[in-house]
């Protein structure tokens, strides 16, 4: 029995021998594993420290065509109304509201009575005058043959010639009368005095028309004028001929060129009138619309950069390598972007170094790398 438990003892001794060996060496083995792992953590750590210097470009010159685009208003190009000149009762109305009326057509007329009356007496007159002088002229011509036969007096003479006078200018006074009734007669009609569309009219006949008062509107509306107010730097970048192009709320287009610049500031928004005459045959625009206007200016010089330079922001904005290597915010004013590419009037030259797609890691007052400061990097955009 008790080489028994000696033996026991002894295989237990060599088991847990073998059993230490072998945890010692997973040990060992789980120790260089942490070691390794360590050491790959240092490195990683160390790379992630280097920061990666940002391409740099630089800004290149390019001819854009500038434009201004402002706000203004369309009206017709020449409007006129018309009204009767005598009063009197409406007899008939040619034309409503809509209708394109030509020059010269007969609009409406009214009703004047007393001009049959007045007709009438001119007509008499004048026959009257007529036989007045008929019978002085002979009256006349007998006392120059008695005259001369010795028989009349220069008294008798001088009288019939002066009756001669007086009846002649009697047949000039009817010849006026009746003038004056056909100058009333045309006055009781409206007649167009320009082609265009009616914008204004009677409704209806048969009502007393006042004198003066205008009864119909005609709009010239295949030309419209359109009229806009610009600052004084922006006006004086136009100049008559310009074309313009001009674009509806409905997204409706017509074509025109610049017919005014007026050289006087309108009094209370100290802007400068501008217009310009628009074709509208085609009766795309509307008189009274409000429309954007772009005006076409000369070519400029201005400077292109990829739009990956820019800054998030609403105002559009690059990072500029400024003194010490820092980076410096540098607003823009952009012209035009096109092509992925954006044209820059104003905000930075041939010689600034732009940071290309900045990011979140690259931020205005942050310091260039020494690798990226001391190379002259350049990237064709």
């Amino acid at each position: 029995m008790k080489w028994k438990v000696i033996s026991f003892f002894v295989l237990f001794l060599a088991g847990a021998g073998v059993f230490g060996v072998a945890l010692a060496e997973k040990i060992e083995v789980r120790k260089e594993k942490l070691v390794k792992t360590a050491e790959e953590g240092v490195t990683r750590a160390e790379a992630a420290s280097i920061i990666k210097p940002p391409e740099l470009i630089r800004p290149v010159a390019a001819m854009a065509q500038d434009s201004l685009t402002f706000t203004g208003t369309l009206e017709a190009e020449s409007s006129v109304e018309v009204a009767f000149k005598v009063s009197g009762r409406v007899t008939t109305v040619n034309y409503r509201r809509g209708d394109i009326v030509e020059a010269s057509r007969e609009m409406a007329t009214l009703e004047l009575p007393e001009i049959a009356v007045q007709d009438a007496q001119a007509k008499a007159a004048l026959k009257v005058a007529k036989a007045q002088q008929h019978a002085a002229a002979d009256i006349l011509r007998r006392s120059k043959k008695l005259t001369t036969a010795g028989v009349g007096t220069e008294q008798q003479l001088e009288m019939a010639a002066g009756q001669e006078s007086v009846s002649k200018a009697a047949i000039s006074q009817a010849i006026a009368a009746g003038k004056a009734v056909d100058i009333m007669r045309s006055e009781t009609s409206i007649v167009a005095p320009m082609s265009g569309t009616v914008t204004m009219a009677p409704s209806s006949n048969g009502f007393l028309a006042a004198p003066g008062l205008p009864l119909f509107r005609i709009d010239n509306l295949a030309t419209l004028r359109f009229r806009g107010h610009l600052a004084e730097r922006e006006a004086v970048r136009l100049k008559k001929g310009l074309p313009v192009a001009l674009r509806s709320e409905a997204g409706r287009s017509a074509k025109g060129e610049i017919s005014l610049i007026l050289g006087s500031f309108e009094p209370g928004t100290h802007r400068v009138p501008i217009e310009a005459l628009v074709d509208n045959s085609r009766g795309e625009l509307f008189a009274g619309a409000l429309v954007d206007a772009t005006v076409a200016i000369e070519p400029i010089s201005v400077f292109s950069l990829p739009m990956t330079t820019l800054l998030t922001g609403d105002q559009p904005a690059v990072l500029v390598v400024g003194n010490g290597d820092v980076l410096e915010k540098r607003e823009l004013d952009v012209l035009e972007t096109r092509d992925g590419k954006m044209y820059i009037r104003t905000g930075v030259t041939a010689a600034d170094r732009i940071v290309d797609d900045p990011g979140t890691a690259w931020r205005a007052g942050a310091v260039l790398p020494k690798p990226a400061s001391s190379a002259a990097a350049s990237k064709p955009n």
